[in-house]
């Protein structure tokens, strides 16, 4: 196993594994205020912070065009292009704290919590021009609700509110995957949600991730709408709905990992 033989000064708060177009690797991780690489798989970490600024590491990371983008809520969204971290600087870019990247776009929440930011093509720096837009959630989901994790599945958009999912595709079809020109609302699911935008994970063709009733797969929901109360952890939902709910506890700092190998959710 490897061994860190260069502690870092500070607690780590969230982590993710930069993939290049080569096939090389790295290893970013971000502490309150400083963010770290390693390119020998953990064994030591430098500096990338570069001229980005910020007092919270909850920071969620994406691979985009041979980049790393991250985001969090009330935050320009930092860009790492192989050298060091800086802010993007278009005053429309969206300062929410869930996004992904698919279709060749970002889609990122907006820190108002119902809008939906979309980048130009292949281009994380602009949010202004023609290419770019914004889609806004308040009258498409059901009652008040709040973005907490954006990604897609089976070739569809899925943006996830606390207590619905909405599913947007695109009935032309694009070469990329998603054009926001053709983009429609496919589906709406209600009463179940995401609580942790950090629980989201791809499993073997499903998509995993905690709501206010337990772990939940969306391949089951959307072919059975089942009861929220009939998820994947039904033998232990009381003591993980006391867990989620515990005073003490806050939903940002909820980490999940899926093992290929091992097979398990953590």
């Amino acid at each position: 196993e490897d061994v860190t033989t260069t502690p870092n000064g500070a607690a780590f708060v969230s982590g993710f594994e930069y993939y290049q177009h080569d096939g090389s690797t790295e290893i970013h991780m971000s502490t309150a205020t400083a963010i770290a690489r390693s390119t020998d798989e953990g064994v030591t970490f430098s500096d990338v912070t570069g001229t980005a600024v910020f007092t919270n590491g909850n920071w969620h990371f994406m691979n985009f065009a041979d980049k790393v983008v991250a985001v969090q809520q009330n935050e320009a969204p930092i860009v790492y292009a192989g050298t060091s971290y800086s802010h993007i600087v278009d005053v429309n870019a969206p300062q929410g704290g869930a996004g992904t990247a698919f279709g060749g776009r970002l889609w990122i929440a907006d820190a108002d919590g119902h809008t939906m930011k979309w980048s130009a093509l292949l281009d994380e720096t602009d949010w202004t021009s023609a290419d770019s837009g914004a889609f806004d959630f308040q009258n498409v989901w059901q009652g008040t609700d709040v973005i907490k994790a954006i990604t897609s599945f089976n070739g569809m958009l899925v943006v996830m509110g606390e207590y619905n999912i909405v599913m947007l595709s695109d009935g032309a079809g694009s070469a990329l995957g998603i054009n926001p020109v053709n983009a429609y609302v496919l589906d709406v699911i209600t009463g179940v949600g995401c609580s942790a935008r950090d629980s989201v994970q791809h499993i073997d063709g499903d998509l995993w991730f905690v709501s206010h009733s337990g772990l939940m797969s969306l391949g089951r929901l959307m072919q059975e709408r089942s009861n929220p109360i009939d998820n994947l952890s039904k033998n232990v939902r009381s003591a993980l709905i006391a867990d989620l709910n515990a005073s003490t506890f806050d939903l940002s700092d909820l980490r999940s990992v899926y093992s290929q190998k091992d097979r398990f959710y953590l």
